[in-house]
């Protein structure tokens, strides 16, 4: 299916029950698709439920069916612009956080890729790039977003870490496909923006969305785990961990939030 928008056009593969968008569309960049990557045409992978669904650090995440969105976005991204490809995750936790707004909800993000809900986990993100042609002007980013929408608590009993849904915030049922939609017109958005004009427009909109600000956390990053009080983020989207004792400054740009360290 082709969805038609004025600027640009979206291939749709729609699964029932798949191991995971992201996996199927790695697997179709390097098997199905043109070498000749068109700048406006983008793919979308979307299923009713993932049986290995891949989340940052190779982390699984749950995916019951019929409930949420699974997705996976292919978007050619130029060659020219791979200095900003660090920030993508980034801006599309903005996308999804501003899409959630849209519809009532207040959402926290938890530096760098999830969405929290009254402080549990609603959504995540996951990004990566793959190598086009070697003689194009184009790369593709792949670009995976899994938002809990009409799940309940029973439905993901299995879950170890706390978790809500739209639904379970609001107590009403939402329909995916707008949802999705919403959030795909506004992750279009913010990347030609971010093309535009650079990691600095989407600064602020990160950072007072930031949880766990001027807390005492833990974060594990390349084998380390790192103590002291989120200070926020630099200009380009690291964190700035104030050690404790004292006030030395640490600059992590990556990393997983442990609280209770």
């Amino acid at each position: 299916m082709e969805i038609k928008k004025a600027a640009f056009i979206v291939k749709r593969w729609e699964h029932d029950t798949i191991d995971s968008t992201h996996t199927w569309a790695k697997s179709y960049i390097r098997e199905m698709v043109s070498p000749t990557i068109r700048p406006h045409h983008w793919h979308l992978v979307t299923a009713e439920a993932q049986t290995k669904g891949v989340g940052q650090y190779s982390n699984q995440w749950t995916s019951p069916y019929g409930y949420n969105i699974y997705a996976t976005w292919i978007i050619p991204w130029p060659k020219l612009e791979k200095d900003k490809l660090w920030n993508i995750t980034q801006v599309a936790t903005i996308a999804v956080a501003e899409t959630m707004e849209g519809y009532g909800f207040t959402p926290q993000i938890k530096w760098i890729n999830d969405l929290l809900l009254d402080g549990k986990k609603c959504g995540g993100i996951l990004c990566e790039h793959r190598i086009g042609s070697s003689n194009g002007a184009y790369d593709w980013l792949l670009m995976s977003v899994g938002v809990n929408v009409n799940m309940t608590q029973a439905d993901g009993s299995f879950i170890d870490q706390p978790f809500t849904s739209l639904y379970m915030e609001s107590g009403q049922r939402w329909d995916r496909e707008m949802v999705l939609m919403a959030l795909q017109a506004r992750i279009f958005y913010h990347l030609k923006k971010y093309i535009a004009h650079g990691f600095g427009f989407f600064y602020e909109a990160l950072n007072k969305r930031l949880i766990f600000m001027n807390e005492t956390i833990g974060v594990e990053s390349k084998n380390t785990l790192y103590k002291g009080v989120f200070k926020g983020i630099t200009e380009k989207g690291a964190m700035i961990l104030q050690i404790q004792p004292g006030l030395e400054e640490k600059i992590l740009f990556s990393g997983r939030i442990v609280k209770g360290v």
